[in-house]
C-alpha cells in the first residue's frame, strides 16, 4: 500500500488523528482542523499532488505522530476564544 491509499484511508474514515469523530472526506475533525495556521488549513485542499505532504505537517502542528497517536510533547493549543463584552444600561 503506497503512502497516497494509506493517507486516502484515513481522509474516508470516521475518525481524526486524535480520535475524535469526524465527517469523511474531512482530514481532521473541527477542533483539530480549527488550531491549524490557515496556510496549512488551504493547502489541505490543494490539488496539485501535495496533500499527503500537507497532511502530514497538519500531524506534526497538531502535537501527533500518526493517526490515534498521543500528543508528542505539549496537551493541543486549545483554541482562543474572544471576550465577551456585555454592555450595561
Amino acid at each position: 500500500m503506497t503512502d497516497r491509499d494509506i493517507l486516502i484511508d484515513l481522509v474516508r474514515g470516521a475518525r481524526c488523528a486524535c480520535t475524535a469523530a469526524k465527517k469523511p472526506p474531512m482530514s481532521f475533525c473541527r477542533g483539530c482542523y480549527g488550531r491549524l495556521p490557515v496556510g496549512l488549513q488551504q493547502a489541505l485542499y490543494a490539488r496539485d499532488g501535495t496533500y499527503p505532504d500537507a497532511y502530514r505537517r497538519a500531524l506534526t502542528v497538531l502535537g501527533f505522530q500518526e493517526p490515534g497517536a498521543q500528543p508528542l510533547d505539549r496537551p493541543p493549543t486549545p483554541i482562543p476564544t474572544p471576550p465577551f463584552h456585555t454592555t450595561h444600561k
